[in-house]
C-alpha cells in the first residue's frame, strides 16, 4: 500500500492508504501516461497535428505544465478542475492580425470523450474541445487571455457489464446520452518584475446524481486560482503567492471546498531545473451531513522544498 503526501478528507492520516495491487477499477492507479503522441506540420496550411493521448491545454497552468516549476505540489483547481487528458487529434494553427495589434494561437481537439466514470470512453460519441490564447501589442503589451470551451456526451450507450446501471457515473435506462460540458477563462499580465496570471474553471455532467429514482441531479465543479510572481534576481530567483479554490461535488448531497494559500520561491539552477520551496496553507471543508464531525474539515501548514527537472 501507498500514501499520498497531501492529506485527505474524510480520513485521518495514515488512513488513506491504498492498495496499488491491481483489481478491477483501479489499474489506473498504478500506471499512466502523461502523454503519447505523434506529430506532424503541415506547412501549406501553416498547420500543427497531434494524434494519440493528450494533455489538452484546457487550462494554461496544467494544461501548459507551467505549475511543474513553480510548485512541488499543484493546487487543487488545476489538479482536479483543470486538467484534461483524453485521445484524439489537435489541429494548432496562430493567426497574425496586424491590424488588431493581436495574435491569435487556436487549437481544435477531437476527443473520444469521457465515459460514465469519467475516467473510461464507454460510448461512441466523441468530445469537440475549443481553445484559443489571444496575445495583444502595442498599448496592451504583455496582456495574455485564455478561453477553452468542449463538450459531448458521457452516457453508456454501450453497456459494461463490470458496471452496474445505478453506480455513480452510469446512466439509468433510457438516459444513456446524456451532456457534458467543460470551460474556461484566464489572464496573465507581465510589468517589469511582475507578473500575474489567473484562471478560472467549471464543468457539469448532466443527470449524473441519483440513477434509477425519479430525480436525477447534475454534478457540477468548477474554481479558480490567482498567481502573483516578483523577480526578485531576474531569471534566477523569483518569489510566488498562489491562491485557489476548488469545489467539487463527490454526490448529490456533499460539495467539497478546497482553499489554498501558497507561497513559492522558485530558484533557477539551471535550464528546466529549478529548486522550489513551497508554504501551502490548507482550509478544505465539506457540508457532507449529518452534522460535520473532525474528519469534515481539515486545516494543515506544509512546508515543501525539493528540486524538478524536466527533459
Amino acid at each position: 500500500s501507498s500514501a499520498g503526501a497531501t492529506p485527505s478528507l474524510g480520513k485521518q492520516i495514515g488512513e488513506q492508504r491504498k492498495t496499488t495491487a491491481y483489481g478491477q477499477n483501479d489499474a489506473y492507479k498504478n500506471f499512466k501516461w502523461f502523454e503519447a503522441f505523434v506529430k506532424m506540420n503541415v506547412p501549406q496550411y501553416k498547420l500543427e497535428l497531434r494524434a494519440g493521448y493528450l494533455n489538452t491545454d484546457f487550462i494554461q497552468d496544467y494544461g501548459k505544465e507551467l505549475f511543474w516549476h513553480e510548485e512541488m505540489n499543484g493546487n487543487k483547481f488545476s489538479l482536479y478542475v483543470g486538467s484534461w487528458h483524453d485521445t484524439g487529434i489537435e489541429a494548432y494553427r496562430s493567426f497574425e492580425l496586424p491590424d488588431l495589434n493581436m495574435s491569435l494561437p487556436v487549437s481544435v481537439y477531437l476527443l473520444n470523450g469521457t465515459g460514465g466514470t469519467t475516467y473510461l470512453d464507454n460510448n461512441r460519441n466523441k468530445t469537440l474541445l475549443l481553445h484559443a490564447e489571444p496575445e495583444f501589442g502595442g498599448k496592451l503589451s504583455g496582456l495574455k487571455t485564455f478561453i477553452s470551451y468542449g463538450f459531448g456526451k458521457w452516457g453508456d450507450t454501450e453497456w459494461d457489464s463490470n458496471y452496474a446501471a445505478g453506480s455513480p457515473g452510469r446512466a439509468k435506462s433510457g438516459e444513456q446520452d446524456q451532456k457534458y460540458n467543460r470551460w474556461s477563462l484566464g489572464a496573465s499580465y507581465s510589468y517589469q518584475k511582475f507578473s500575474v496570471r489567473a484562471e478560472m474553471a467549471g464543468n457539469r455532467w448532466d443527470k449524473y446524481f441519483n440513477f434509477d429514482t425519479a430525480t436525477e441531479e447534475d454534478k457540477q465543479n468548477a474554481g479558480y486560482y490567482v498567481k502573483l510572481f516578483y523577480k526578485i534576481i531576474p531569471d534566477k530567483l523569483t518569489a510566488m503567492l498562489d491562491y485557489s479554490v476548488a469545489r467539487l461535488e463527490q454526490s448529490a448531497s456533499k460539495n467539497e471546498v478546497y482553499n489554498t494559500t501558497t507561497l513559492g520561491l522558485q530558484y533557477e539552477l539551471g535550464e528546466a531545473c529549478t529548486y522550489i520551496i513551497q508554504y501551502d496553507m490548507a482550509d478544505w471543508s465539506n457540508d457532507e451531513t449529518p452534522a460535520a464531525t473532525a474528519e469534515d474539515t481539515l486545516k494543515f501548514n506544509r512546508l515543501v522544498m525539493g528540486i524538478r527537472t524536466t527533459f
